[in-house]
């Protein structure tokens, strides 16, 4: 077996290679957030992990890695020491702490030639890039981990090639800047910052470590210190209008299930969130509230689960619910769930969001960015079963054997890199899917962000049984059948 170091690596670099990027360091801090691995690709580190050292941590609880050398350490202590897990302790509601120094000036930004964009090689970063290209007229700057300028611009062209959202002649309207949103002054010179921050009129935070699999703590630098991070600029010089992408999971507690969570709903309280990603959201929502307090102008729209293009059917090969597709699609069984899918079409809510964060009207109001009218899993999956996928619904416990046995088997199964999400966590015997569904049933009202959207001229595509077939095609790579 390699050193436990040598493979992690390894596996990193592998699956980075996926997307045509590499391992730049090795060195032990190198920190696993600036690599860009969401839930799907860290996934698939821990599974081939856990095969290549006979262990598997992410399985026992709460454990808490933010480096290549922490991430050896757990499956070092872990091939020594099976069953020992560290919890995590740390109290979310204690660092609902916004920085004295987040206050905004009395001067505010009087135009939006030029809008700061974090985040914009993400599924939805893309699309609202698109966007903010499509209804201004503005340059935007995004904000972007490379290790040059020429690296960084084309770190966002790729990324928006790859989504079907080509730059073309817009390129010249892009701007890309070497930073990091988690780190002070973004990582950037204080000359750089404050050029920067004379310049910008607008900011968009959308930037996020979206990951299933690990606790709060671990996501704290990305999700919350870099919302501070972004609050602080909005507030350098000129006041800046600050648009806040936040989810529809900060709901996710049990004290909403079976509620109706409207916009104007107080979140209250964190408590039994079900995953850390939703925690650090959480406490990023809070802290970009308390700067609305003080006097930043600040606009938050909630998102939920985003799904492909309503017209070509793109959707990133990493998402949970396209992986799902595939999945079921190739094992001809689905879990039956029939909970309400909380997703919408990704340019539905870039579309949208980007239309409401031109209105003057929109600060100080919060947005869910959820499908006026949604459907359930039970029924996607019958349209699917009745359009050329056959597919049978069986009952959840029965569909996760099946997906284990089919895994094992070593059968082909686009799941079987995500394992770890389907593995009964040793503590309350739940998989991810629980926490993602099953326990959670508030249901997501958006009544007033749907008539602000028509009032704009914005409307939402309808999950037809053909858009459904689309998705289903470009999951498992053919064309769309009638």
């Amino acid at each position: 077996m390699l050193k436990i170091k040598d493979a992690v690596c390894k596996v990193i670099n592998d699956v980075l290679s996926e997307d045509g990027r590499t391992l730049e360091s090795t060195a032990d801090e190198t920190k696993l957030s600036t690599l860009g691995l969401d839930s799907m690709s860290m996934a698939r580190v821990i599974v081939t992990l856990d095969d290549e050292c006979k262990v598997a941590p992410f399985t026992q609880g709460g454990v808490d890695v933010t480096s290549i050398r922490t991430l050896g350490d757990l499956y070092r202590a872990y091939s020594l020491s099976p069953g020992e897990g560290a919890k995590d302790s740390a109290s979310v509601e204690a660092d609902v702490v916004l920085a004295a120094d987040v206050v905004p000036s009395s001067v505010r930004a009087t135009h939006a030639k030029d809008i700061l964009l974090t985040g914009a090689t993400g599924f939805l970063g893309s699309h609202l890039l698109d966007e903010l290209l499509n209804q201004t007229d503005a340059v935007i700057h995004c904000l972007v981990r490379a290790d040059d300028a020429n690296a960084a611009l084309t770190r966002v062209a790729k990324s928006m090639e790859r989504r079907g959202l080509p730059l073309g002649d817009r390129l010249r309207r892009v701007r890309a800047i070497v930073g990091d949103v988690s780190q002070p002054r973004f990582g950037l010179s204080v000359k750089e910052y404050e050029e920067l921050a004379s310049r910008i009129g607008v900011v968009h935070h959308c930037a996020a470590w979206i990951n299933f699999l690990y606790p709060y703590t671990t996501l704290k630098p990305s999700n919350v210190v870099g919302t501070e991070e972004a609050l602080r600029f909005a507030c350098v010089g000129r006041t800046k209008p600050f648009h806040y992408i936040s989810t529809l999971g900060v709901f996710c507690g049990l004290q909403h299930a079976r509620a109706t969570v409207s916009e104007s709903t107080p979140v209250g309280s964190c408590g039994p969130m079900a995953l850390g990603y939703e925690e650090s959201k959480w406490v990023a929502e809070q802290l970009v509230v308390e700067a609305r307090r003080r006097g930043l102008p600040v606009t938050i729209y909630r998102t939920p689960f985003l799904t492909g293009h309503s017209a070509t059917g793109a959707w990133d090969a990493t998402d949970l619910y396209r992986l799902m597709l595939e999945g079921c699609i190739q094992m001809g069984a689905a879990p039956d769930w029939d909970h309400e899918m909380a997703a919408v079409p990704v340019d539905c809510a870039s579309r949208g969001i980007i239309r409401l964060s031109l209105q003057e009207s929109s600060v100080g109001k919060i947005f869910h960015m959820s499908h006026p009218a949604p459907i359930t899993w039970n029924y996607f999956v019958k349209q699917l079963d009745s359009h050329g996928y056959p597919l049978r619904l069986v009952p959840i416990a029965e569909w996760l054997r099946m997906l284990l046995g089919a895994i094992d088997r070593r059968e082909p199964n686009a799941l079987a890199p995500v394992r770890p999400l389907f593995t009964p966590n040793a503590e309350d015997g739940k998989t991810i899917l629980d926490r993602l569904a099953r326990d959670r049933v508030a249901i997501l009202g958006c009544e007033q962000t749907q008539a602000d959207l028509k009032a704009h001229g914005v409307g939402c595509s309808a999950f037809t049984p053909e858009l459904l077939v689309r998705y289903a095609a470009r999951a498992v790579g053919e064309p769309a059948r009638r």
